[in-house]
């Protein structure tokens, strides 16, 4: 049955009433502007008699009188009373009178039959998840199969217009006996596998209840029960999908036989006339998710790919500090080398021509000579005669004054001139410069090989050393290196 044939049976009485909103476009103040348009014709003090064929009109001036504006409150509060009353009067009727059809505030709002319904739709105030319709469908069909949307209508309406889904709002009033009619026809199998198939979404609810009112007010229902299909719709205006009215069934046909095909074809007709629009949309859809979640995706490599070039480079930066690190390590530490060993050549310079610049005491023991023969750390012996009462940190000193060469003794005195002159003349060499806060650390140690003895450099004498060895006058002692030299040279090859 097409558009035409069911607008042309909507004057016949106990027909649905089958709105295609893409008919015409949607006009909410027509219907109104129309009816007023239409009042304002007539004056209030005018009576228009249509008669066969004649119109006779009579007009009558009214006279002033100072009773109405007496009597005003009076007039009003009869008027909010017998309103009261009225109202209360349809609420009482309403309960008791259950098994009439009678109708409700609802059905008065829509009489127009020209109204499509609004294009942007507001959502309606939410509701709980089990509502008072899906439990009565679920009494009287227990066998159900049909998936109702779990949720409030505002939420239908964003799942719908977000996932490009065809939205099926049906509204029952329980009250009316035609309500059960809608029953089998929602529970037929053919109905909910297309339903099922196209993926479109059921909203189902009662108009006693609050929220289902107001969502009969949203969309200006007509005529219980009550079938509405939503899909989104392409907007040139803002360039963008918006949910739409695309048609209306106000009731159900007079034949309660062609319930199910009726209802089958007026939900497949208009289904399948948006479907491709839907299908292209959620085609669409899904190409932008993927077009961003791969930009996404290059975002995240991107930013991988700096982060791991800013670690590298960080890497490489500290690599290269500590390198220099190092080299600025290896540089100081080779300066304060050269440094020390020019302060031990002034040292022994200065202490082979302070202390050892007379020559080695002569006697015998009993004069308090004692003699040592000693071994040096590259394998050659040096022999000489000590006091005994000299200091043992003096024969450490003697030994350290033979490690001079010739080239020491020359650059010391290239490099302190007046210090020749000074001993030439007689007079006491002053201190250099350069060890004047020096503190001499020997490298080596004075040891007996047998019964193995260590002597520290201190100012015990040799004789109270050698005779607690019971070595006294003469011993044989062995230089012994400290190995410090050793280790700082094997750094100093591991850093190169």
């Amino acid at each position: 049955m097409d558009s035409d044939n069911l607008n042309n049976e909507a004057g016949k009485p106990d027909s649905p009433r089958v709105t295609d909103s893409s008919a015409r476009p949607v006009d909410e103040s027509s219907s109104s502007s129309n009816r007023n348009s239409q009042d304002s014709q007539t004056s209030p003090g005018q009576n228009n008699i249509d008669g066969s064929s004649n119109v006779i009109s009579t007009s009558i001036e009214p006279g002033f009188s100072l009773l109405p504006l007496l009597f005003w409150p009076i007039y009003l509060v009869i008027a909010i009373t017998r309103a009261s009353f009225s109202t209360i009067i349809k609420v009482v009727n309403l309960n008791k009178n259950s098994g009439h059809s009678s109708e409700t505030e609802y059905s008065q709002i829509r009489n127009s039959s020209s109204f499509d319904g609004p294009n942007n739709l507001p959502e309606a105030t939410p509701i709980s998840p089990q509502n008072s319709a899906k439990e009565w469908l679920l009494n009287l069909n227990p066998s159900n199969n049909l998936s109702f949307f779990n949720g409030d209508y505002g939420e239908a309406l964003q799942v719908s217009k977000r996932n490009f889904q065809a939205l099926i709002v049906i509204l029952v009033s329980e009250l009316k006996d035609d309500a059960k009619r809608l029953i089998p026809v929602l529970s037929n199998p053919e109905l909910i596998n297309y339903i099922n198939d196209t993926n479109t979404l059921v909203y189902f609810n009662s108009v006693l209840e609050i929220s289902g009112l107001h969502v009969a007010q949203t969309l200006m229902a007509g005529d219980m029960p009550f079938i509405a299909i939503l899909a989104p719709k392409f907007d040139t205006e803002t360039n963008s999908f918006k949910l739409s009215v695309v048609s209306r069934l106000d009731g159900l046909p007079a034949n309660p036989e062609n319930d199910i095909g009726f209802v089958y074809d007026f939900i497949n007709r208009n289904i399948e006339r948006h479907s491709r629009i839907l299908q292209n949309a959620r085609r669409e859809q899904e190409e932008r998710a993927r077009a961003r979640t791969l930009r996404e995706q290059q975002d995240l490599d991107y930013h991988a790919s700096l982060e791991r070039d800013r670690i590298r480079e960080m890497e490489l930066r500290e690599k290269e500090r500590l390198k220099a690190a190092k080299l600025e390590e290896k540089a100081k530490r080779k300066e304060n080398k050269l440094l020390l060993n020019k302060q031990k050549r002034d040292w022994r310079v200065f202490t082979k021509n302070t202390v050892f610049n007379i020559d080695e005491p002569v006697g015998s023991p009993s004069d308090g000579v004692c003699v040592l023969s000693i071994r040096l750390e590259d394998g050659s012996r040096i022999k000489r005669k000590f006091n005994g009462s000299d200091s043992i940190e003096t024969v450490y000193m003697y030994v350290e004054t033979t490690k001079l060469t010739e080239e020491d003794i020359s650059d010391f005195y290239s490099d302190f001139p007046n210090f020749m002159q000074n001993q030439n003349s007689g007079k006491f060499p002053a201190m250099p410069e350069s060890i004047k806060n020096y503190k001499h650390e020997y490298d080596f140690n004075l040891v007996v090989p047998y019964p193995r003895s260590e002597f520290e450099p201190s100012q015990e004498t040799i004789r109270e050393c050698l005779q607690r060895v019971n070595m006294y006058p003469s011993a044989l002692l062995m230089a012994e290196s400290n190995n410090d030299d050793d280790d700082e040279s094997s750094e100093d090859e591991g850093d190169e």
